[in-house]
Parts: C-alpha cells; sequence; structure tokens
C-alpha cells in the first residue's frame, strides 16, 4: 500500500495478484488493480464454510501477526462473531520462530477441533508438524 502513493505520483499503473487487504483499492486510486479475492470476501467464504460445518466445535483462530495473516484471521472472526459462534483461541505468533510447541500446548489443553490460521506456509507447515507430534 505505501508503494501505491508512489506510483500513482509517477502515473505508473500497479497490478497485483497478492495484496488482499481491502484498503488497497478501496482508495479510489485510477492506476491500482488485484487480481485476487481481498480480505473480506475470503473471509466470508472461510467464515460461512466454518459456520456451516464446524459452529459447534472449538474453533482457533491463530496469525502472524503480519498485515495479511491478522487482517484475513480478523475478517473471518468478524464473520463467525456476527453468526454467534465465538474461538476458543485468538493467539498471534512470531514468524521465522522454529518452535511453536508453547501455542500447540495451549491449543492441546483447549481440546480444539479447528484451527484457522491467518498466514504463511512456512509457519503453517511447522505449526501442524508439531501439533502432529504432540498427538494434536
Amino acid at each position: 500500500i505505501p508503494a501505491s502513493d508512489v506510483y500513482l505520483d509517477a502515473g505508473i499503473i500497479q497490478i497485483t495478484p497478492a495484496s488482499t487487504n481491502v484498503k488497497f483499492t478501496e482508495r479510489g486510486m485510477w492506476n491500482t488493480f488485484r487480481t485476487c479475492g481481498r480480505d473480506d470476501q475470503q473471509a466470508a467464504v472461510a467464515g460461512a464454510y466454518l459456520v456451516a460445518n464446524y459452529k459447534d466445535k472449538k474453533i482457533a483462530f491463530v496469525h502472524d501477526k503480519t498485515p495479511y495473516g491478522k487482517g484475513l484471521v480478523d475478517e473471518t472472526q468478524m464473520v463467525l462473531k456476527a453468526k454467534g459462534v465465538k474461538p476458543v483461541i485468538f493467539e498471534g505468533i512470531n514468524p521465522g520462530e522454529k518452535d511453536y510447541s508453547a501455542l500447540v500446548s495451549k491449543l492441546k489443553s483447549a481440546n480444539v477441533d479447528i484451527v484457522y490460521f491467518g498466514g504463511y506456509y512456512t509457519e503453517a507447515g511447522l505449526i501442524l508438524r508439531q501439533m502432529r507430534d504432540q498427538g494434536l
């Protein structure tokens, strides 16, 4: 988003295949376009799916504290809250760590059924591996 102001001033068109932040195209700039769904659009789909299939389950929301990860989790959580579904855990992780066992222990002790993760694949893979190692 900060770079888009520079591109606007320079008269350069900006097309992104990855910027999901709602604000990116909501500012009305003539030169900004996206080819992917926004956080609120992705959240509407994910939230509807979670409510339809898991509303009576224990859902944990985990994000990587990035604008993308936290934004996606925040938007999805709002969809669930509007439907009366509250997460049992809402937790942020620090990207780049190698040991998420404290988070996994917390998830395990809360007996979560579903983990909705907002973030990138590296951390998601590590968390998933460590969840499996702990029997979750």
